[in-house]
């Protein structure tokens, strides 16, 4: 089998398999592509570098690939910054390519897990997991089940005649808050280990992560992504409408089943792994979808831009207080940080919130803006 790529002035490549199979790809799509796996690996290589123990390049590079240097370096780099790293861009690209998958079925781009009320869903299926079994081993099916339950819950909820956008995000709105209660209830009626536990899930953070994570989330990433990017083709024919969609091959029904599993799948998994991250299910589709100028929801695209925002994300909250130590240290009157908090890191959820919502208010606004 072989294959040749030829340009086309329309800005895309088609690609020959063999002489019956050929599609085409957005010369655009691949640029972005590879400049977000650039921006990726120089995020992981920052994560490996910065901390409360910096660590030179070539002292990564002994720890990682050849195991030797610095005992503290071997350690930092193998047992916390590579698992944190790798738990980022997967986590990421799991929330980003869910993201794409409900904005592009509910066509409105508020409609993201965190705001129909899927992830708060799977946090509180995790939060019941530990609540109940006093452990964190069942967190990951917990998380799951509990995303299914919730997203299965809106949807019924929502359905009057047929499935309206604003009602669902009206609906999942009302799940969120009420899912918000729960998991507080929960957290007041546990001890104080289990609550401790349960927190740690709510705020969303990397800090203290491992492979023990890595290990809940990659299989279900290295599942659920391939098949979310294969079904994503039908994703777009189905924003051509079910008409369309049904002459082209597809079946509506069952392809938006398929998806909305996987997209539930997705979340839930994330947050069994590193807790309910907001932001990046709502914001990767649209920023990939700008800057690659594509003509909907790629999941690709939003997968990776997903990747890189929680990466970035990270990295800023690891070093948000030593930042705030220098400012106060260059400004005495204006220090808002004590030094001793030069060590602590911020759980990235709290960054991703003050993000997402910054990035919720002007998007709304420029809805208004254009009616």
């Amino acid at each position: 089998m072989s294959g040749t790529k030829t340009p086309t002035a329309q800005g895309t490549w088609t690609v020959r398999v063999s002489g019956a199979v050929s599609f085409r790809i957005r010369r655009r799509g691949v640029y972005y592509g590879l400049a977000c796996t650039a921006a990726a690996l120089a995020a992981v290589v920052a994560l490996l570098l910065v901390g409360a123990y910096p660590i030179s390049f070539a002292g990564v590079v002994d720890a990682l690939f050849y195991g030797t240097g610095d005992r503290l370096a071997v350690h930092f780099v193998n047992r916390e910054r590579l698992p944190q790293a790798v738990l980022a861009l997967l986590g990421g690209a799991a929330m980003g390519a869910s993201g794409a998958i409900f904005q592009s079925l509910a066509r409105n781009p508020l409609a993201s897990p965190e705001i129909i009320g899927f992830t708060s869903g799977a946090a509180t299926g995790a939060v019941l997991t530990i609540a109940f079994t006093g452990g964190t081993a069942l967190v990951a099916p917990g998380a799951i089940g509990g995303g299914l339950a919730t997203a299965c819950a809106v949807y019924l909820l929502s359905y009057k005649g047929g499935s309206d956008t604003l009602r669902l995000i009206m609906v999942g709105l009302g799940v969120t808050a009420m899912l918000g209660s729960v998991n507080s209830y929960l957290l007041t009626r546990s001890d104080l280990r289990t609550a401790q536990d349960a927190h740690l899930w709510l705020i969303g953070s990397l800090n203290g992560k491992g492979w023990d994570e890595v290990a809940i989330l990659a299989p279900a990433a290295a599942v659920l992504l391939p098949a979310a990017v294969a079904l994503g083709r039908r994703l777009r024919m189905l924003e051509l409408g079910d008409a369309m969609a049904t002459g082209l091959g597809v079946r509506p029904d069952r392809t938006r089943l398929a998806l909305a599993v996987l997209g539930v799948a997705l979340c839930g998994a994330t947050v069994a792994a590193i807790g309910p991250v907001p932001f990046i299910a709502l914001a990767a589709p649209q920023i990939a979808a700008r800057l690659a100028r594509t003509p909907g929801m790629g999941v690709m695209g939003s997968a990776l831009t997903g990747a890189v925002l929680l990466a970035a994300a990270h990295l800023v909250s690891g070093q948000l207080f030593p930042v705030l130590v220098r400012w106060g240290e260059a400004f005495p009157a204006l220090a808002i940080a004590n030094p001793e908090s030069v060590h602590l890191g911020v759980p990235v959820g709290a960054v991703c919130s003050v993000l997402g919502g910054l990035y919720l208010v002007a998007l709304l606004t420029r809805r208004w803006r254009n009616g």
